[in-house]
């Protein structure tokens, strides 16, 4: 399936001061596909050098005393695995090297210092599903600062989803060029985007709901996929008391994003619960790629960075169709009719946290909640411009926290954003936009965010 992340890793091709390629990501979110797909379609095969070193552990041994690319080379070259490798150094038939799940080898991490020397002969990609936690716990050598491009991958957006349904580039910007749509349109598209709520933008998840039209096999594949984090979990958490913290907090999301106040409460996930308890078990799910953060702001001032409220911060869970797994069944039908339910509002904005988190490439962002019962669901920032969001899930566009902001805040000159599932005119300073429409708005080329 088409994948934007696909744009960067040419750009990275064709650049001239090249370093070593860092992918980082979730367990499946497609980084294995993607990388295998773009080498073989631009390098020559006897030219592509790939190690697995969770399924080839025994090739860690190429890693093992000098470092040196040559040295590296010399004992690859010797692998009968290897042999239809053309090992002959040619800067105008560069080697292509995939270094998969390295973080499994610290050796091989150092090592792209020296590769990243020679970029000329070495086009490298390192990817793995746990490098930050893998980073942050246990390494021990000499990480090759300043010689390693990081790049995030996540779980497809709304606007890859709409590519793999079978809706072209050009389908979109005709879409994005129009102030207006037909309601057929309009009834399509919303219905698109509910089932993007519950398939989420996992590539197996997509591909078997597109070979299929069975959400139960959909849900099956997310199934698996909630089983293989919770491995992850309890393979690379550092301790037994600390891995069953990470798998508690893990779990708690859905029923925080059930209630009115969605804010992250340790009490939730075990009585007396405090801070000092759970935050490395949180931490441990930021750099695993699990959760997106959403912090509370003390006010509305740039850098929203410094004027975040500590400890306190909603928790939203990577990918909308993984949440919409760990709620019951009915849960996903109320969203594909879009009945009204009250546990649906949670589920609307982790779909919207992860559109804005893969659109902005970062896993923290911002809400504020204040006295008087004030809440703004989302606070982004753009060239100087803050602009708030407001998620209605319901038939109701009515909302008492923006009325009562502006009412406050008559001076406010950002942007002031309603997001629904409806087609409705623009309010006096508060812009209505559908979910689908402010999703492609923000993921296309030409984002006006």
């Amino acid at each position: 399936m088409k994948r934007k992340i696909y744009d960067d890793l040419l750009r990275w091709k064709s650049s001239k001061k090249k370093k070593c390629l860092f992918i980082q990501g979730a367990r499946q979110v497609g980084k294995t596909y993607i990388i295998d797909e773009f080498a073989a379609e631009n390098y020559p095969a006897n030219k592509i050098i790939k190690m697995d070193f969770i399924i080839q552990k025994d090739m860690n041994r190429f890693f093992e005393g000098d470092l040196s690319p040559a040295a590296v080379m010399r004992r690859v070259s010797g692998d009968i695995r290897f042999r239809n490798i053309d090992f002959k150094d040619d800067p105008d038939n560069p080697y292509f090297i995939f270094l998969d799940e390295c973080q499994e080898c610290e050796n091989a991490i150092i090592a792209l210092k020296a590769f990243s020397m020679q970029s000329e002969l070495y086009h490298v990609i390192a990817s793995g599903s746990l490098l930050g936690v893998a980073l942050k716990r246990e390494f021990s050598g000499s990480y090759p600062v300043g010689y390693v491009q990081h790049l995030s991958m996540y779980p497809m957006n709304f606007e890859e989803f709409l590519w793999a349904f079978g809706y072209n580039d050009r389908f979109i910007e005709q879409l994005l060029q129009s102030d207006s749509v037909t309601d057929s349109t309009h009834e399509v598209l919303a219905d698109l985007f509910r089932k993007y709520i519950v398939i989420g933008g996992m590539p197996e998840a997509v591909e078997t709901f597109i070979d299929t039209q069975n959400y139960d096999a959909v849900y099956t594949v997310q199934s698996d996929l909630r089983t293989g984090y919770i491995q992850d979990i309890r393979k690379y958490g550092e301790s037994e008391t600390m891995k069953i913290k990470i798998q508690r907090c893990f779990e708690s999301i859905p029923a925080h994003l059930k209630e009115q106040n969605k804010r992250f409460m340790y009490k939730r996930v075990e009585k007396n619960g405090r801070s000092r308890m759970f935050d490395h078990a949180l931490d441990w799910l930021y750099d695993a790629g699990l959760v997106i953060y959403c912090d509370n702001l003390k006010t509305l001032k740039q850098p929203l960075s410094s004027y975040t409220e500590e400890d306190s911060f909603k928790l939203f869970l990577l990918d909308p169709g993984v949440l919409m797994s760990m709620f019951p069944p009915e849960k996903r039908y109320h969203v594909l009719s879009g009945s009204e339910d009250i546990d649906i509002g949670g589920i609307y904005e982790n779909a919207v946290a992860c559109i804005l988190a893969t659109a902005k490439k970062n896993n923290k962002l911002a809400y504020m909640n204040m006295e008087q019962q004030l809440d703004l669901d989302f606070v982004m920032e753009s060239n100087d411009v803050i602009t708030i969001l407001e998620v209605k899930s319901g038939d109701s566009l009515k909302s008492s926290s923006l009325k009562k902001f502006l009412k406050m805040n008559p001076d406010f000159d950002g942007k002031v954003i309603k997001l629904s599932n409806k087609l409705a005119s623009d309010e006096a300073v508060v812009k209505n936009k559908t979910f689908y429409r402010f999703a492609l708005e923000l993921q296309h080329t030409t984002s006006v965010y």
